[in-house]
């Protein structure tokens, strides 16, 4: 009877051992796995932002400022969709820049810019713009980048209606 006691405590602690070593390499495997598990998310995602880029297409021209003050242009595109006029991007460029570009998917949009004599980020009566056409609609719609987009700011009455004016919001 007692060596079948032995015999019991033996092969229950060879089971306990057995579990724990099971245990133990589970917990190594789970790192590695996890890892590799982060790391095709990884891939995932740069499989999205690879589809992001092939789809958005460079648009941009020549912009100059003809205003005595030569303060910082604030450059937006608008996007039109569903008949509603939206600020699609923006960035504020140095006034003597020269040229501006911006990436979009396909879509429709429209150019204006302004000289933001008071840097507040916002159009305000006085202050001149200038738009690409009068402002006329960019039509995206294939992979092509579309240049020659130039913007004459030189007005500072008649900033078109319709097109929000503040960038801040």
């Amino acid at each position: 009877m007692l060596l079948s006691m032995w015999r019991f405590r033996e092969i229950t602690n060879r089971k306990q051992r057995s579990r724990d070593m099971i245990k133990g390499i589970f917990r190594w495997l789970t790192i590695p796995a996890a890892a590799l598990l982060l790391h095709s998310c990884a891939f995932m995602k740069l499989k999205e932002d690879i589809k992001i880029i092939e789809s958005v297409v460079g648009i941009g021209g020549e912009i100059s400022n003809r205003s005595p003050n030569h303060q910082p242009l604030t450059i937006i595109v608008y996007a039109e969709i569903d008949g509603q006029i939206h600020i699609h991007n923006f960035k504020v460029v140095d006034k003597n820049e020269g040229f501006y570009v911006f990436a979009v998917p396909a879509g429709e949009y429209y150019m204006i810019a302004y000289e933001d004599a008071n840097s507040n980020l916002a159009y305000d009566t006085g202050e001149y713009f200038g738009q690409f056409g009068q402002p006329d609609r960019i039509s995206v719609n294939g992979l092509k980048p579309l240049d020659g987009l130039n913007i004459e700011v030189a007005r500072t009455d008649g900033f078109p209606e319709g097109f929000p004016a503040d960038v801040s919001k």
